[in-house]
């Protein structure tokens, strides 16, 4: 019997042994051998049990062997193989005793569970894997077939999904969203389905009184069905709107840069502007309205709309006593302040200017101050048709162009007032210029024939006395007519350069170009050139 139960223990798949309190084995079968990496039962027994365990785990042995835990059953624990390599087993053992509670032996079994466990991890880590997946998702997962049934979900959070979560699964998209979006969403599953290709699309999505934009990226999913993963975007479109907008804004505020630089006309500026704007701001019109130089009226000064004919004509001239532009709402404006009209129609009714029919549609009205260094010099007004359809980022936008346009006016303005004043000055000068060269004209004659008349008398008198007297006259009248030449000579040189400051170099020209000419044939001028004592930084 006993050699019966010896071949039963060697031939039974299942690791089996003996130990005593200190780990030394006292049986093991070859089974036990093989587990643990040994080449045969012999060389098994001449190791300590406490060498197959892990030292992280070999402590816990110790005192397990040592004080005799009486029952372990179907422990899975991992030992370590003669090798070095890892052994997951699952354990039973029992401590045996003696009457008196002295610990005999250990004895009990292990079982090879490594293959076992390692299927069971790998599975738990895709578990964890999956699962990690899934929280990273972007949002929400769909798996849906051709005929728009949901079969599964998951959504980080559930509160952006348009049906409660318990309406999902089993139910027919036709049945929990809005007709024409289940359509097209089951439209794009079978596209899926039948083209085996990754569909991506977006759309918006109103979510309570929220409108949202979602991502969608469609694949297929077995044979008749589909997986959707979609994301959120709502604040990526936001982000990339806020960016277009800015990116048109400073495109706006260069246009006007070089708007003033390649010196446009103001009503140029002010209408290229005012489409700009209507890119970028939802409004069904704008318009420019400039001040008076003393404010007491205004004129519409640049118009963009898309009524025809616009609520207020370019050229219209406004009276300030209005509604809309009170002295009070002046103010206000010369402060830098923006008016908001959510109800612009009963301020409306009240203008004289609007036709009737156009009043009533107007629901929002914004007014943006035009001022450049601090003067207001007049305003953009924004109309829509919608209630509170401005927002705060349609205000920024507005008032940053406006700050950038009340400049560009300005300045094209005054370069068109300063031209204007150029050409007034020269037509004046011309004048002035045309009228004493005709008086010097006049005053040479007389004193050239003054002068003829002097030697005349000089001829016909023949004594001493009367012959100097005539002398002097002579000699007076020559020098009264060359001052009056060198006043006509100055006056053409300032005449040629807009009586504005010439150099020292053209006047010293002119001079001695005029007394050269003055100088009769017989007469020379020597000059005599010496570096000049001035310095001139």
């Amino acid at each position: 019997k006993e050699r019966q139960y010896a071949e039963l223990v060697e031939r039974v798949p299942v690791g089996i042994f003996r130990t005593n309190v200190n780990g030394e084995f006292l049986e093991a079968n070859t089974a036990l051998a093989q587990i643990l990496g040994a080449p045969d039962r012999e060389t098994l027994v001449q190791h300590n049990a406490l060498e197959f365990i892990p030292q992280e785990s070999l402590g816990m042995w110790e005192q397990l062997w040592s004080n005799g835990t009486r029952i372990i059953h179907n422990v899975e624990i991992p030992l370590k193989r003669a090798d070095a390599s890892q052994v997951w087993v699952a354990m039973s053992m029992q401590t045996i005793t003696d009457e008196i509670g002295n610990i005999e032996y250990h004895a009990g079994a292990i079982e090879d569970i490594t293959a076992h466990k390692l299927t069971e991890m790998e599975l738990r880590d895709s578990e964890q894997r999956g699962r990690a997946i899934l929280q990273a998702f972007p949002d929400l997962m769909f798996v849906v077939d051709r005929e728009g049934i949901c079969h599964d979900w998951y959504a980080t959070n559930t509160d952006l999904l348009a049906v409660p979560p318990n309406r999902l699964v089993g139910e027919n998209l036709r049945a929990i969203l809005p007709s024409p979006f289940a359509e097209r969403v089951i439209a794009r599953c079978k596209q899926v389905i039948e083209t085996g290709e990754m569909g991506v699309w977006e759309y918006p999505l109103l979510l309570g009184n929220q409108r949202r934009q979602f991502e969608a990226r469609m694949v297929p999913y077995g044979e008749d069905k589909t997986l959707s993963v979609v994301r959120d975007i709502t604040e990526r479109k936001a982000a990339e709107e806020r960016s277009s907008a800015y990116a048109a804004r400073l495109e706006i505020l260069h246009e006007l840069d070089r708007a003033i630089i390649e010196a446009q006309a103001p009503d140029i500026i002010a209408q290229a502007a005012l489409q700009r704007i209507r890119e970028l701001i939802p409004c069904q019109g704008c318009n420019i309205i400039t001040l008076t130089s003393n404010a007491a009226g205004a004129r519409v000064f640049a118009v963009s709309s898309d009524l025809n004919p616009p609520l207020l004509p370019a050229g219209t001239q406004v009276t300030i006593d209005n509604p809309l532009l009170t002295r009070d709402k002046i103010a206000q404006l010369h402060r830098g302040e923006i008016l908001r009209f959510m109800d612009a129609s009963e301020y409306l009714e009240k203008i004289p200017e609007i036709a009737a029919t156009r009043k009533a549609w107007i629901r929002t009205l914004l007014v943006v101050p035009l001022r450049a260094r601090e003067d207001l010099i007049g305003v953009i007004n924004l109309i829509a048709t919608e209630d509170n359809a401005f927002t705060d980022e349609h205000l920024a936008v507005v008032q940053e162009i406006a700050a950038s346009l009340a400049i560009a006016i300005q300045q094209t303005e005054l370069r068109e007032q300063a031209q204007r004043e150029a050409a007034a000055k020269t037509t004046l000068l011309e004048d002035v210029k045309h009228r004493v060269n005709g008086y010097f004209a006049t005053i040479l004659s007389l004193l050239l024939r003054e002068e003829y008349q002097a030697k005349k008398l000089r001829q016909r008198l023949q004594a001493g006395d009367s012959d100097a007297v005539a002398q002097v006259y002579e000699l007076a009248i020559a020098q009264l007519t060359q001052r009056v030449e060198g006043l006509a000579t100055v006056h053409k040189m300032l005449s040629k350069t807009q009586w504005q400051p010439i150099s020292l170099y053209a006047l010293a020209v002119e001079v001695i170009d005029t007394t050269l000419a003055a100088l009769p044939d017989d007469q020379f001028i020597k000059l005599d050139i010496e570096p000049s004592p001035v310095r001139v930084d």
